[in-house]
């Protein structure tokens, strides 16, 4: 009952991935082997990560990105430099 608690502070005090962090802690034995330094070491880099994706998927949806389909169909060809005369040429298939 007291980690229930304790989650739900996390999440009010909006910390997220600390809370899932320390979820998947408590549901896996491997944690329970780690000290308290290296197990708070986890929860931080699981917020801190947590952040940052949140903060990438939110830059992602502001730069308004247009899907690309079909990016196997179309081929670009390579440019070759022809000769000494500088110029581009497309190397023929």
């Amino acid at each position: 009952m007291l980690n229930q608690q304790t989650i739900e502070k996390l999440h009010a005090m909006k910390l997220h991935g600390i809370a899932d962090a320390f979820r998947a802690q408590l549901e896996t034995t491997e944690a329970s082997q780690l000290g308290f330094e290296e197990r708070f070491a986890l929860l931080v880099d699981q917020q801190w990560l947590w952040k940052e994706n949140r903060a990438l998927a939110r830059r992602l949806r502001a730069a308004h990105l247009k899907e690309r389909g079909g990016g196997d169909k179309r081929r670009r060809r390579p440019r070759i430099r022809i000769g000494g005369l500088g110029r581009l040429r497309r190397k023929l298939p």
